[in-house]
């Protein structure tokens, strides 16, 4: 048999092991079943220079121990790029995973709630509390940066031109481009955006090199 896989194989190997509560002894005989196939995933540069793994391993979905194991085995096998989000309640998983690895080593991305958004637990004022929800963020995940932030929908009541969701959506960006200039993530976006709530943010950005991010590719999907 070639010591080779696809990026295809490689999920569905890693998700049956997921199921399967691989241990750490399985993950390393796995591993070095592996070549370079992950070790060069494929980045994409942001318009800041910022150099983005187009895969990554996302959590949406999981427990803390899954999230844990998830990781810890994308890691293992050559995956960089980590994704995760406020509302996947998980982020102590994630830190136990992240906790031991070089900082430099991985690509982090999470998302913050679109300010009153029933559920969701960030309400206005909007620019306040994205700023305050970033931060203890960034403090359950044990790590004093991201590499991107996105904010991970827009109000649920449409974005027109001066309606209470699209001023919501201008003081989050705001509060995203302070964190941006406080080097607490080294690039900010949005998720799950339509061209009209991307009009409502861009009619008062500061920071208007903005990415959309909208499809995600988990590994174990």
């Amino acid at each position: 048999m070639k010591n080779t896989m696809t990026l295809r194989s490689l999920r569905r190997l890693v998700c049956s092991l997921l199921l399967a509560g691989v241990t750490s002894a399985v993950t390393s005989a796995v591993t070095s079943t592996v070549t370079s196939t992950t070790s060069s995933i494929p980045h994409v540069t942001l318009s800041n220079g910022v150099l983005m793994p187009v895969l990554a391993a996302g959590v949406g979905g999981f427990n803390t121990t899954s999230a844990t194991n998830s990781i810890r085995i994308a890691l293992s096998l050559g995956f960089n790029s980590i994704d995760t989000a406020h509302d996947y309640n998980n982020f102590d998983g994630v830190a136990a995973a992240i906790s031991k690895v070089p900082r430099s080593n991985f690509f982090l991305t999470t998302k913050i709630p679109g300010c009153g958004v029933p559920t969701q637990g960030l309400y206005p004022p909007c620019y306040n509390n994205t700023l305050k929800l970033s931060g203890d963020d960034l403090s359950s995940l044990g790590v004093t940066y991201v590499d991107l932030l996105l904010l991970h929908f827009p109000p649920l009541f449409g974005c027109k031109e001066n309606s209470q969701s699209c001023k919501n959506m201008q003081e989050q960006w705001h509060a995203m481009e302070v964190l941006y200039l406080a080097n607490k993530t080294r690039a900010i976006g949005v998720s799950n955006y339509c061209k009209e709530c991307l009009h409502c943010i861009l009619t008062t950005a500061k920071v208007s090199d903005i990415l959309k991010k909208s499809l995600y590719f988990y590994l174990a999907t």
